[in-house]
């Protein structure tokens, strides 16, 4: 018997069930497929390709979250993070954080204790921490911190476990640190 080899022009129906096999009967069947991988099925028939994604940051404290676009205008388009009572803000695939505030020191301890004059910071507030010469362990990362001074502050991670850094390179000059913004909110998890 020879083999035909039929391109299929029309995904509308989308993924079938299982329970759909060899059910040509069914107009639907014509219409979908076993597996779509990849590709959005859309209601007109074409199956276009699914965006990608790409990793900007961690939730906040690895939190179930969920993203909400948001465009206030032609040139200003944002993505609004939501987790249990907070909300946090994502530009041109970045998270979105307030001024640099320059690292004067940072020591070998357990916990990691970072001097950074008249930082500002509360404890609880996350941080992103780059550009640090010597302990580039901490570059490009961003931790809990929990304020122990006007100008000292204890690095903790996602969990708020405190950084040992006893074993990182000695701090040597530089660095910057800078609060990512969040808001509170009425809205749980």
């Amino acid at each position: 018997m020879a083999r035909a080899n039929v391109s299929q022009q029309n995904f509308a129906g989308g993924e079938l069930s299982p329970k759909l096999r060899g059910r040509w009967d069914l107009p639907i069947y014509a219409s979908g497929c076993e597996k779509i991988l990849n590709f959005i099925a859309e209601t007109q028939g074409p199956a276009k390709f699914r965006t990608g994604g790409r990793f900007v940051h961690t939730t906040r404290r690895n939190q179930i979250a969920r993203f909400q676009e948001f465009q206030f205008n032609d040139e200003q388009a944002y993505v609004l993070e939501f987790t249990d009572k907070f909300i946090r803000f994502y530009k041109d695939e970045a998270i979105i954080v307030e001024g640099d505030i320059t690292i004067m020191g940072i020591t070998q301890a357990d916990p990691a204790v970072v001097t950074a004059p008249s930082h500002g910071f509360s404890s609880g507030d996350e941080i992103f921490i780059f550009n640090v010469v010597g302990m580039t362990e901490v570059n490009a990362r961003s931790f809990i911190i929990n304020v122990t001074g006007a100008n000292d502050f204890e690095l903790q991670d996602q969990d708020e476990v405190n950084i040992d850094s006893t074993l990182f390179t000695a701090y040597t000059s530089g660095g910057i640190a800078q609060k990512i913004v969040e808001i509170a909110s009425p809205y749980l998890e």
